[in-house]
């Protein structure tokens, strides 16, 4: 009897490497996606938010087609002289005063529970 032993192949396959920011170092293509990140935050939200605070200085309606006239600290003086606004800004801190503190204090108590040795616990 002879030794039968199976040939065995071997393919070698030549791994193509993906060359997308082969020649950019690791900070310049985190640049890459950093970038229109920032971009997209200040278009969508920095550039509004001054835009309105610029807004608030002025006697603008969007409803009228009238040119916008600065009259500067009017709007927070009607604002703040407003007693339904007080009324806003105290239910407001009512409830989340009530609120985080129920977190809170939920939070805390569920990790003492968990914390404690009981069946099953790690498994």
């Amino acid at each position: 009897m002879s030794s039968m032993t199976p040939e065995v192949s071997t393919v070698t396959h030549k791994r193509r490497k993906i060359s997308f920011g082969a020649n950019l170092s690791d900070n310049a293509l985190k640049n890459w996606f950093v970038y229109p990140t920032i971009v997209f935050l200040i278009v969508f939200n920095v550039f509004p938010l001054v835009y309105s605070l610029g807004y608030s200085f002025t006697d603008y309606r969007a409803s009228v087609s009238t040119e916008a006239e600065f009259i500067g600290l009017q709007n927070y003086r009607e604002l703040l002289g407003d007693e339904g606004v007080w009324h806003s800004f105290k239910l407001t801190a009512y409830y989340t005063l009530i609120s985080v503190g129920g977190q809170l204090l939920l939070g805390f108590g569920a990790a003492l529970l968990l914390n404690r040795e009981f069946p099953l616990k790690g498994w």
